[in-house]
């Protein structure tokens, strides 16, 4: 077994249902206490000047651009985009660094699981 040159990012799933937006706060916790034990759950800022998306994996690619507050990152889902993914469709959550040309970074990433009996 190998050993990753650098930490991936987290795998969750992204719950949808049926007529529900969907909306979920990405917020930026301090890694070195996190891996405290017990951890230490710091909340920091993010950066100036960084942005953060949602995309998710359909044909095409739709794009959803986070809120950031503080340490908060909100992206929204509205129901009629949501209605109809599919189960396993990719998604990732993105934050990206001003530069020229700017730095992607997949913070988190998986597929979205329906919660509501619709078909795949």
């Amino acid at each position: 077994m190998t050993t990753p040159l650098f930490e991936p990012p987290t795998v969750h799933s992204l719950p949808v249902s049926w007529h529900g937006d969907t909306v979920v706060s990405f917020d930026n916790y301090d890694p070195v206490g996190a891996a405290l034990t017990p951890p230490v759950w710091t909340l920091l800022d993010y950066e100036p000047g960084v942005s953060a998306y949602v995309d998710l994996k359909t044909d095409p690619v739709q794009r959803f651009t986070a809120v950031i507050t503080g340490p908060h990152a909100v992206v929204r889902i509205e129901s009629e985009i949501a209605d109809v993914l599919k189960n396993n469709t990719l998604w990732v959550f993105l934050l990206s660094h001003p530069g020229s040309p700017s730095t992607e970074t997949p913070v988190v990433n998986g597929v979205v699981e329906r919660h509501d009996g619709k078909s795949a």
